[in-house]
C-alpha cells in the first residue's frame, strides 16, 4: 500500500519466484535470491546488475540449474543492448552455475565440500 506522498508503507513485500511465478514466503527458508553481475568488453564489472529469486520448490526439484540458465538466456539479448556487447558473458555464466551448483550441494547435504581449483 503506498500512502498520497507515493512511499510504500507495507511491512512486509513477498517476492516472486523468476522461474514459476509462485510467490515467495517469509517461511520459505531455502528460497535464494541471486545477482547476476554485468560486464563490460574487457569483462569489468559494470555496476549493474540482474536479479533472479528462486524458491524453495524449484531447488528441491532440481530445476534450479535449468529454471535460471532459461531466465538469462531470455535476458541476455536484453543485457546486450543495454551494454554493447557481444557474448563476453558466456565464461562468466558458466563460472556462476558451477558456484551456484556448488552452494546448492553444500546446503542440501549440510556438508563442506572441498573445491578442487
Amino acid at each position: 500500500m503506498q500512502n498520497e506522498e507515493g512511499v510504500i508503507t507495507e511491512l512486509y513485500i513477498p517476492r516472486k519466484c523468476s522461474a514459476t511465478n509462485r510467490l515467495i514466503t517469509s517461511k520459505d527458508h531455502t528460497s535464494v535470491q541471486i545477482n547476476v553481475g554485468h560486464l563490460d568488453e574487457n569483462g569489468i564489472y559494470t555496476g549493474q546488475f540482474s536479479t533472479f529469486a528462486l524458491c524453495g520448490y524449484v531447488r528441491a526439484q532440481g530445476d534450479a540449474d535449468s529454471g535460471l540458465d532459461r531466465l538469462w538466456q531470455k535476458k541476455k539479448p536484453e543485457v546486450k543492448t543495454t551494454l554493447g556487447r557481444e557474448n563476453c558473458c558466456s565464461w562468466v555464466w558458466k563460472c556462476l552455475i558451477s558456484e551456484l551448483i556448488y552452494i546448492m550441494l553444500s546446503n542440501f547435504l549440510s556438508i563442506r565440500i572441498v573445491r578442487c581449483n
